[in-house]
């Protein structure tokens, strides 16, 4: 993240005064790090300018008290980010009938560097529920593969308070244009587009993986083993459109990809990796669901024996449902010529 900062930290004021432009904003900007340190302390390797205060310093000296939900952990704490969220949304003094907006930039996990995936998701989880109870709207930009198993939390954060997530796989992505991009978002978006969101419910295709295996025939750390992955249209009145799978990923418990072999070699992977699509599925009928399979392949190579998880990374589908609309009056006067 050291580089990551340092490229953001010579473009970010620039971007700032022109994301500020685009929508004429009134806008107080506060570039902060994660607290990495115990107050009182150095920042250390975190603090590059603009982004030379910790988040802690920064709430203490606006008047909030700790003690915050970073405190304590001192393994990766600059990684805290669901954590630093959930404190800036509920102690920082936000001006009122102002647009709130946090903007998180990271490569790592949500939760310290060296704990779980289910730890990420649990501090999203917290992030999200702090920031709509303080009407604050997250943004993010995640530095690193788009089939992270962490990516989605990113994703979770922003699409479930109201904001953005831009990912970038490598450093030199990262541009001036880029975030006068994200910061335009971040700045004029934060009270949303002005626009009504319709209540739409929870939508999800139901997916069925399944491949031969048998008592006599399991997979094994050496093998090849096709594969049948099967999204299926379980309601019967939305048609879902342009179904499409980004990748899929063989994982472990903890969710870190499978290990290469000692030559760099990957010991598992899949062809296709991905997009795999799947086109259009139509409502089910008759009580019967509405199915279409794609087939990819697994190839161990020295694959170390246990459980595994394969991973569905980036499913993406539209939604599609007919109304016929009701009639409606509209009452006009006409004035006397």
């Amino acid at each position: 993240m050291k580089t990551a900062a340092t490229i953001i930290s010579e473009i970010a004021r620039d971007a700032e005064a022109q994301a500020i432009d685009t929508c004429a904003a009134n806008a107080k900007v506060h570039y902060l790090f994660v607290d990495g340190n115990d107050r009182g302390q150095g920042p250390g390797d975190y603090s590059i300018s603009p982004f030379d205060q910790s988040h802690e310093d920064f709430l203490l000296a606006s008047g909030a008290s700790g003690p915050f939900r970073t405190d304590g952990d001192r393994g990766y704490e600059g990684e805290q980010g669901g954590k630093a969220i959930a404190d800036l949304s509920e102690k920082h003094a936000w001006a009122e009938d102002h647009c709130r907006a946090i903007l998180y930039i990271s490569d790592e996990r949500l939760d310290s560097i060296n704990h779980s995936v289910a730890a990420s998701l649990s501090a999203a989880q917290l992030a999200i529920a702090t920031a709509n109870s303080n009407n604050v709207s997250v943004f993010t930009h995640y530095i690193g593969p788009p089939t992270s198993p962490v990516a989605p939390h990113y994703h979770m954060m922003s699409d479930q308070t109201g904001g953005r997530t831009v990912i970038t796989s490598n450093m030199t992505d990262i541009s001036e244009e880029l975030y006068v991009d994200i910061l335009s978002s971040a700045i004029c978006d934060g009270c949303g587009v002005g626009c009504a969101r319709a209540d739409i419910p929870d939508i999800s295709p139901c997916i069925h993986i399944s491949w031969g295996d048998s008592a006599c025939d399991c997979m094994e750390g050496d093998d090849h083993e096709e594969v049948f992955i099967t999204i299926c249209n379980c309601y019967g009145n939305v048609t879902l459109r342009n179904v499409r799978i980004s990748a899929l990923v063989i994982v472990d418990q903890d969710g870190v990809v499978a290990p290469n072999l000692p030559d760099g070699s990957p010991s598992s992977k899949i062809w296709p990796t991905g997009p795999i699509c799947f086109g259009d599925i139509g409502p089910c009928v008759d009580g019967e669901e509405t199915c279409v399979s794609r087939d990819a392949m697994i190839i161990n190579r020295g694959l170390p024996p246990g459980d595994w998880i394969l991973r569905v990374v980036g499913l993406c589908f539209d939604v599609t449902h007919h109304y016929d609309t009701f009639e409606q009056e509209y009452k006009f006067t006409v004035c006397k010529n």
